[in-house]
């Protein structure tokens, strides 16, 4: 039967090319690394190394055994630190960066249980605004965004779920502004916005950009532009999960149903393995597992 100390022996016999090279770094008998080696041959009816007087050369069919076994003693590596780490009594901080609307949402119901399994985890969570050209400067464990972000190596993004938008204003404002439900009219509407960008609008194999010609409000919360909206203001791009009570109760209405905004997707990012602490590897598991858990409820 083929176990990890083999595989490990393999692995030492290839990257040194020599039994006893590999004998002398893994501290085991040169005797034992020969019998390992027969015997996986044997077991796999494969030729992994061709061995001469001089060096030993590795077969076609070896490297490629080779590489699988590397990428299972790497699983094997983490699935034994995983088990120590679950020994462990988790502690220490970890810091949150989230948009507000989303520590008010999901994330709030999760960390009030999760502190209260793990009360030596000490939470700090921060509203986050940032653009690409900030996010290496930012101090953070985990970092939930809506916008895309650029991330270099050593972060890890993770995408959550995808999430429509939907153009609402209350009738009021549609009445007042005399608004007909026509793209034409929208240019020159006061329009609520996350940021400068245009509005993209498609709607079956068209596509339309809408650049304000008349007043924008900019802002980074969502919460801040559903107040604008309800308070007569303009027309608000926003999530529909914030909006389709507002749409129901008929606080708000839905403005160019047939035309749709391009889908955001909600992502989580952290720090690799190599970088990321104990209670923050924990933290992230279990959001996931929550995350999936109540993602349509």
């Amino acid at each position: 039967m083929i176990d990890i100390e083999t595989l490990k022996i393999l692995n030492a016999v290839a990257e040194f090319r020599s039994f006893t090279a590999a004998s002398e770094n893994l501290s085991i008998p040169k005797s034992t690394i020969s019998r390992k080696i027969k015997n996986l041959e044997e077991e796999t009816g494969i030729k992994i190394f061709i061995r001469n007087t001089r060096k030993i050369n590795i077969t076609r069919a070896g490297s490629i055994l080779i590489r699988k076994s590397q990428s299972i003693i790497d699983e094997y590596c983490l699935f034994v630190n995983f088990t120590k780490d679950m020994l462990m009594i988790p502690e220490g901080n970890i810091k949150i960066l989230a948009p507000s609307e989303f520590n008010i949402g999901i994330l709030n119901s999760f960390v009030s249980q999760f502190c209260c399994r793990y009360p030596k985890i000490n939470i700090e969570s921060s509203v986050h605004i940032f653009d690409n050209s900030e996010i290496d400067n930012l101090d953070f464990d985990v970092l939930f965004s809506i916008e895309g972000v650029n991330i270099d190596e050593n972060l890890i993004c993770r995408n959550l779920s995808k999430f429509q938008r939907r153009l609402v204003a209350t009738p009021k404002y549609l009445k007042q502004s005399k608004f007909q439900d026509t793209i034409e009219q929208l240019f020159e509407m006061t329009l609520i916005m996350s940021n400068k960008k245009a509005w993209n609008l498609y709607s079956d194999n068209k596509e339309i950009k809408i650049s304000p010609k008349k007043q924008i409000i900019i802002t980074d919360s969502m919460r801040f532009a559903l107040n604008l909206s309800l308070k007569n203001t303009g027309i608000a791009s926003l999530p529909a999960m914030f909006v389709d009570s507002y749409i129901k109760s008929g606080e708000l209405v839905e403005v160019l149903s047939s035309w749709k905004l391009k889908e955001d997707t909600i992502k989580i990012i952290y720090p690799s393995r190599s970088y990321t602490n104990f209670s923050s590897r924990i933290f992230i598991e279990e959001f996931l597992i929550f995350y999936n858990e109540n993602l349509d409820e």
